[in-house]
């Protein structure tokens, strides 16, 4: 093996420099890291994640699910939903105005809104459409807590923003949690429902749950309204959104008559493929009447207009004199002969015949 090295040194040395300027330039063109951005989403495990939040519920034995679909299939099973607004942007198709609309109409209806944070992209139609309060960055904060509607609970916070509420023009806004700066936790009223407007996001992500109280106003902002019902995490928000499927865009009463017409169509085709019985004949079977026969038979001459037809086929034999004959070619001739001179065709040739034998 050194014999070989010795021999193939000069290629060894080549080999050795074009491996390490392979390594060179992978090292000098490797695109720079992307910053871990705080997303405060429950599926995320970092610092800025909220999935300690959402083990936390689920250990206090809240029902706790994550929502990823748009506001506009809200219903009565979710009690309060958990919007959070990350670091970056949310995409400009992920919350439209109608979505926001929407995210209203179900407040109104008796949802709980808890919203965290906010984004200047809808900024303008959130203090449009929910009723979301103008904030301020406090020259001083800390000090005190004020949370009357939380009793004593709370002694300390770690907050991580100067944001707070502004307290002018808050008709109809309740403070929640404030320090000497003013309000950052506040609950607005809007209809049968509320949203909780919480100014600083970071409070409750997994690197801040644990110090102070941080966990405990966690818990008791989102802890749901009556037992055993469901607070949501908004994932939509943070881009996993699934499509709604065709049947989903129907109304409850398109596809209730959509299920009741193919539950009949498959009962009639169980009904026709499976024989439960004999047949069931609607009339008894009986033998017709002459009565009935005669009337038909005259139903069917009247229907194909051939009175004149069957009068002259009773008259062939009329050629003859005779007064019977005379009077049976004389209704032969008629044009528009009545049920009656049909009849009276009909006698005449029985006595004409009669009267040739």
């Amino acid at each position: 093996m050194i014999a070989w090295l010795r021999a193939h040194r000069i290629d060894a040395f080549r080999a050795a420099l074009a491996v390490a300027g392979l390594v060179l330039v992978a090292v000098l063109t490797r695109p720079p890291q992307a910053p871990a951005l705080d997303t405060y989403s429950a599926s995320d495990t970092r610092s800025g994640g909220y999935a300690a939040w959402e083990a936390l519920l689920q250990r206090e034995g809240v029902a706790v699910e994550r929502f990823e679909r748009r506001p506009i299939e809200l219903d009565g099973t979710i009690d309060t939903l958990i919007d959070a607004y990350g670091t970056a942007p949310p995409a400009p198709d992920i919350r439209l105005d109608a979505d926001t609309r929407a995210l209203g109409d179900w407040v109104r209806a008796g949802g709980r809104l808890l919203l965290l944070g906010d984004t200047p992209a809808l900024a303008a139609q959130e203090r449009r459409l929910l009723r979301r309060p103008v904030w301020r960055d406090a020259r001083r904060t800390g000090g005190a807590l004020d949370a009357p509607a939380f009793g004593n609970a709370l002694a300390r916070l770690a907050t991580f923003s100067d944001r707070r509420f502004m307290r002018d023009g808050m008709a109809g806004t309740r403070p929640l949690v404030a320090d000497r700066g003013g309000p950052f936790v506040v609950r607005v009223r809007l209809g049968r429902g509320a949203i909780v407007y919480v100014s600083d996001p970071r409070m409750f992500a997994n690197a801040a749950l644990a110090r102070d109280d941080n966990a405990r106003l966690a818990y008791l902002l989102a802890r749901p309204r009556g037992r055993g019902r469901i607070v949501a995490f908004d994932e939509a928000l943070h881009g996993a959104l699934i499509g709604r499927s065709w049947i989903a865009t129907l109304s409850v009463p398109v596809r209730v008559g959509l299920a009741g017409a193919g539950l009949v169509i498959l009962i009639a085709l169980a009904g026709g493929a499976l024989r439960l019985g004999p047949p069931v004949a609607l009339r008894a079977a009986r033998e017709p009447a002459s009565d009935e026969f005669i009337a038909a038979f005259a139903a069917l001459y009247r229907r194909a207009r051939a009175r004149r037809d069957a009068i002259a086929l009773l008259a062939g034999g009329a050629d003859r004199a005779g007064e019977t004959a005379m009077q049976l070619r004389f209704l032969r001739e008629r044009q528009t002969p009545t049920d009656a001179d049909l009849i009276r065709s009909a006698a005449l040739a029985r006595t004409l015949r009669r009267e040739q034998r």
